[in-house]
């Protein structure tokens, strides 16, 4: 147990020598200054650096981790900032590189870490270009270094960008148009353009002019109107003036019914106030009444009377008057249409009900009725969608594919020769209903929850993985069925045969009763079949006595000095170690002044006498203050100067606590408690909860209070948290006490 120091350790600047800091605490002090001049290797904690410093080399410096300063020094290529704080620095390294222009010999880094000086194919070292104007001007030659501008002509600009790109641009042109009014006389000549020609590029090349010639002055005309039948003016005659550019504006009345148009007058025939909604209102149409009709004969527009257009579309609709017409495999019954007139359609109307599926029966008549509905037994030949529920009362067969949105209920057969779809919550059939899936599958089926439900296959495999399967009898004696060779039959996991014939299964010896269990599914003829993949279970095997093998079980005894945990079936014995209160295995090891001597499995120890440079044996007496007394072998010393344990309590006798400047002092009065001086008292201080000896300060006192021992505490410190035990001694002869 580490020595529990409860006060400071002055080592009055000697040296602590062959020790192991771990949690000590040294001096504190805010900086060198305070510090002072230290000893080679003193140490003190700076509390304002957070840091520990030694004195070394006549100076104070940082001990382990401590950095006071750091110089930054950029390298060729890189260089170091400082963007931390004087207690956390942090460095920012940055490429010191700046913008520049390559050359021929310029290096550059590579990705295997080498300087490289790029090399050029010998096409590409030119020193330098020809710029040359098709011709035009002086050629000029551009070499290293040089800079050809392109500056821009007539009607042209130039630009770039920093991607390179040279644009050299037509200037947009403005075309500028005006206008003159002159007024001709008749008979005038003037000149126009006639066209302009222009390249491709879009200039104007030429202009073709024309000389327009007016023609000459007009007589004046004559134009006569001539009312058509049914207007209410008949027209007549009107002299233009066509030198003067006389104007004569006719104005034109549309009446009801008609329809005034730019050019003409016509009959209006559509939207508000047509020739309909002209016309005044009628009461009741007679027979007698006419309309308007276009004689298909010669395009004519006549009247007619209403009787006669209604005697053309007259249809008489009767009722059947028999079964109807037969058709094979249905039942049908018909609707005779008889005309009335030229115009009238005649013919009749079949209903055909399948005879599997639809029943067609009727009453013959003026007033009879034709009733539909499903026979008693229906077959869909193809896909049959049901939206609804659907309840079935009979058979029910789907031959084609079938889809039942709603709930199923059938309480005769269900065939289904193709797919059937149940997307509803219930399908539901008679308890006395057999359902024939003609050898197909159900699929697409959820594992089952309740203890009705029906089961998947991936379910009863999960179910019944590791589960034994029982296959019958098995003769050992001749391989009946062949489980052991290379030809073996198809064997699944957990198949159990019961061996009925003694003999050998591979290599183990098996007897009647015991039973064979497959631990893998082992293909036919596999050629791996081995004994390792079956579990083999002994039937004949008697209970374990001390004269006979057999089965057995072993535990540990009630001692526990020996254990026999199991794995997988074995139990593995062994012996625990011993300790003070557990029996067990112990290996007894001599060392000086003890030895250790084995024979026949027997150790015998013995023990050296002690000599001056011989630790070993002794007889302890008694002495001056000591006495000694034997007890079964252990001597027991005492002094016979009696101690006592004083609480460092207030409250006790002889104690004082006082609490000053951070430091609890308890005074025990040893003149008072032991009738002694201080200094002829020997002190230990333990913790009264672990009873372990703790080191505060003890010092004794001069003068008037040499009767008076004082423990001090750094912090303050509870009554009864600690004791002092108290030890008198006597004193030398010829010293005082």
């Amino acid at each position: 147990m580490a020595i529990n120091y409860l006060n400071n350790v002055d080592l009055n600047r000697n040296e602590l020598q062959n020790a192991q800091l771990i949690k000590a605490q040294v001096e504190n002090q805010p900086n060198n200054t305070a510090a002072g001049t230290g000893l080679e290797g003193q140490l003190y904690y700076d509390t304002t650096l957070d840091v520990l410093k030694v004195w070394s080399n006549g100076s104070w410096s940082s001990v382990g981790g401590g950095v006071e300063s750091i110089d930054l020094l950029p390298s060729t290529y890189v260089s170091l900032v400082d963007t931390g704080t004087a207690a956390i620095p942090e460095l920012t390294a940055s490429l010191s590189a700046i913008d520049g222009t390559a050359v021929a010999a310029t290096r550059f880094l590579s990705k295997d870490n080498t300087w490289d000086v790029v090399a050029f194919p010998a096409s590409d070292n030119y020193g330098g270009w020809t710029l040359d104007a098709d011709g035009n001007g002086t050629p000029a030659y551009i070499t290293s270094g040089m800079t050809a501008d392109f500056v821009g002509g007539l009607k042209i600009t130039t630009d770039s960008d920093s991607f390179g790109t040279l644009n050299i641009k037509h200037d947009l042109q403005t075309q500028t148009d005006t206008t003159t009014t002159v007024s001709p006389a008749y008979g005038a000549s003037f000149t126009v353009v006639d066209s302009v020609t222009r390249d491709t590029t879009g200039h104007a090349t030429g202009l073709n002019v024309k000389t327009v010639t007016l023609p000459a002055a007009p007589s004046d005309a004559t134009i006569t109107l001539t009312g058509g039948t049914g207007l209410a003016d008949l027209g007549g005659s009107f002299g233009l003036n066509q030198a003067s550019n006389q104007t004569i504006t006719f104005n034109v009345g549309a009446g009801a019914g008609i329809l005034s148009n730019a050019n003409d007058v016509a009959i209006k025939y559509s939207g508000t106030g047509n020739i309909i909604d002209a016309a005044a209102d009628g009461t009741v149409i007679a027979t007698a009444d006419k309309i308007l009709y276009e004689d298909a004969t010669d395009s004519i527009v006549k009247e007619i009377a209403v009787s006669s257009l209604a005697s053309l579309i007259n249809t008489t609709y009767t009722l059947p008057t028999s079964a109807g017409t037969a058709v094979t495999g249905y039942t049908v019954a018909d609707i005779n249409l008889t005309p009335g007139g030229a115009l009238g359609g005649g013919g009749r109307v079949t209903i055909a009900g399948k005879d599997s599926n639809i029943a067609i029966t009727e009453t013959i008549g003026t007033n009879g009725i034709v009733k539909i509905a499903l026979t008693d037994d229906v077959t869909i030949g193809d896909t049959l969608t049901v939206q609804q529920d659907v309840q079935v009362n009979n058979d029910l067969n789907v031959v084609g594919g079938g889809s039942f949105g709603g709930n199923v209920g059938v309480s005769g057969d269900l065939t289904v020769e193709s797919d059937a779809f149940f997307n509803g919550s219930n399908f539901e059939i008679s308890p006395s209903t057999a359902i024939d899936f003609g050898a197909n599958k159900i699929t697409n089926v959820a594992d089952p929850t309740a203890s009705d439900d029906a089961a998947t296959k991936n379910y009863v495999d999960s179910s019944n993985a590791g589960q034994l399967i029982y296959q019958g009898g098995y003769n050992a004696s001749t391989n009946v069925p062949n489980l052991d060779t290379a030809t073996n039959i198809a064997i699944k996991r957990g198949f159990t045969y019961t061996v009925t014939v003694d003999g050998l299964f591979f290599t183990e010896q098996v007897r009647v009763g015991d039973l064979l269990v497959a631990n893998v599914d082992i293909p036919a003829n596999s050629g791996t079949n081995a004994l390792g993949n079956w579990t083999t279970v002994q039937n004949n095997i008697d209970l374990a006595s001390e004269a006979s093998i057999g089965i057995g079980n072993v535990v540990p005894g009630a001692s526990n000095t020996i254990t026999a945990p199991y794995t997988n079936g074995t139990a593995t014995l062994d012996v625990v170690n011993s300790t003070a209160l557990q029996k067990g295995a112990v290996i007894v090891a001599g060392t000086n002044p003890i030895s250790v001597a084995y024979a026949a499995g027997k150790a015998t120890v013995s023990i050296a006498n002690s000599a001056a440079t011989q630790k070993g044996a002794v007889i302890v007496s008694g002495g001056t203050g000591v006495a000694v007394s034997y007890s079964a072998g252990t001597a027991t010393v005492a002094s016979t100067l009696a101690g006592i344990n004083v609480p460092l309590n207030e409250l006790a006798t002889g104690v004082t606590r006082t609490v000053a400047s951070g430091v609890t002092t308890f005074a025990v009065n040893t003149s008072t408690i032991l009738n002694t001086v201080a200094r002829n008292v020997k002190a230990e201080v333990i913790a009264d909860v672990s009873g372990a000896t703790v080191y505060p300060s003890i010092y004794r006192g001069t003068g008037v209070e040499v009767g008076v021992m004082y423990v001090e505490f750094t912090g303050t410190v509870a009554n009864a948290v600690y004791s002092v035990l108290l030890q008198p001694v006597r004193v030398a002869a010829g010293f005082p006490g």
